[in-house]
């Protein structure tokens, strides 16, 4: 057994979601120590989804600089990759893994005012591979943010911990890159209120949720290809503490210099898709019960189920926008126990006609 199969049992590596088992990186005390094993494993069930295209286009540079980034709300380490698939293609991991995008340079940032003040930011060393890593050659980036290193949760609540705070953290497993860059995230709050009776001394208070949650995003730039067209970007994460895999998606169209003017990023966007038939928002069947409380229509009056964490504001279609009929303002800390997408204005503002050619085609994910 070599000392990267003896940290196995501690935490997973990052895995490939399907075909071969593959640990480009992980973390060792000394280190980082990187490899791909082959031996067989048991082939994830695709999961299809039926996305639309947002209202909103983001635009970059065909030979550019772009920047992106990613937030943190549970902590389980590993590592990322930014990657392209064309949009006309069948959009497969086989494709994103065709289309690694090149990391620009050995810094990033993390980027305060809830992830989007560019204005403040923190400079900070980024540790990437390139070898080892599936695609072969292409470039992975360290989670900067360690967890902390004194409890098996990784900084989650953890009260098995009789003799000090189950939310305390007073160790990380590596050197914090900026003060207060530690720890699990504001999801060491994130119990639902049924949790509670089995779990009591992990009952946080809006504060301790605000206090614990990260208020930064994780900024990179990324080499844009000289390949003008339509792309999905796909942002992957490998979990290190747990066998898991991220994923997310956005929609990039690159552009020939000159002919476009790029997207400024971070820049806030309260969209009306949840509202919208077009883009099959799960509000979009609300457009009559604004007034209308009964029959079909009591399903956008009543809190939509899913996951509940007690200190953030659950989704209703209607019935708490803001007072312009907007989203209401949020943030960590905030007494808000329901939250509309503010549906009442994107359909007085006719917001759901806007005309955007094949922008709402829908695509499969697989």
């Amino acid at each position: 057994m070599d000392r990267l199969d003896k940290v196995s049992s501690m935490a997973e590596a990052w895995q490939r979601p399907s075909g071969r088992s593959m640990r480009p990186c992980r973390r060792l005390a000394e280190g980082w120590e990187c490899r791909q094993r082959s031996e067989a494993s048991t082939r994830h069930p695709s999961r299809c989804s039926k996305l639309s295209k947002l209202f909103k286009k983001t635009v970059w540079i065909a030979g550019g600089i772009a920047e992106v980034a990613w937030a943190i709300q549970a902590n389980h380490g590993g590592g990322y990759q930014y990657r392209l698939c064309p949009a006309g293609s069948n959009l497969t991991e086989e494709c994103f893994q065709k289309h690694p995008l090149e990391f620009v340079g050995d810094k990033q940032w993390l980027q305060f005012g809830r992830g989007l003040n560019r204005s403040n930011r923190t400079e900070i060393p980024a540790t990437r591979v390139s070898e080892g890593t599936v695609p072969a050659g292409s470039t992975w980036t360290r989670n900067p943010i360690p967890a902390c290193g004194d409890s098996y949760l990784g900084g989650a609540c953890d009260d098995r911990r009789f003799l000090t705070s189950p939310f305390k953290c007073s160790s990380t497993l590596f050197p914090a890159p900026a003060p207060g860059a530690f720890g699990y995230g504001g999801a060491a709050c994130n119990f639902e209120h049924r949790d509670y009776a089995a779990h009591p001394r992990c009952n946080c208070t809006n504060q301790m949720f605000a206090d614990h949650t990260f208020d930064f995003s994780i900024v990179d730039q990324v080499r844009v290809p000289d390949t003008p067209g339509e792309y999905v970007l796909s942002w992957r994460h490998d979990s290190e503490q747990t066998p898991q895999v991220w994923q997310n998606c956005a929609d990039v169209r690159i552009a020939e210099k000159g002919t476009a003017e790029p997207t400024t990023p971070f820049e806030k966007y309260d969209g009306c898709e949840a509202c919208c038939a077009t883009t099959h928002g799960i509000c979009a069947n609300c457009t009559s019960c604004v007034t209308n409380r009964t029959g079909d229509c009591a399903y956008c009056w009543t809190p939509l189920p899913g996951f509940s964490p007690a200190h953030a504001p659950v989704a209703q279609c209607l019935g708490h926008e803001s007072s312009t009929g907007g989203p209401p303002a949020w943030k960590p800390g905030d007494d808000l126990g329901l939250w509309s997408p503010g549906c009442t204005k994107c359909w007085a503002d006719d917001a759901c006609n806007v005309e955007t050619g094949s922008n709402h085609d829908v695509r499969t994910i697989v």
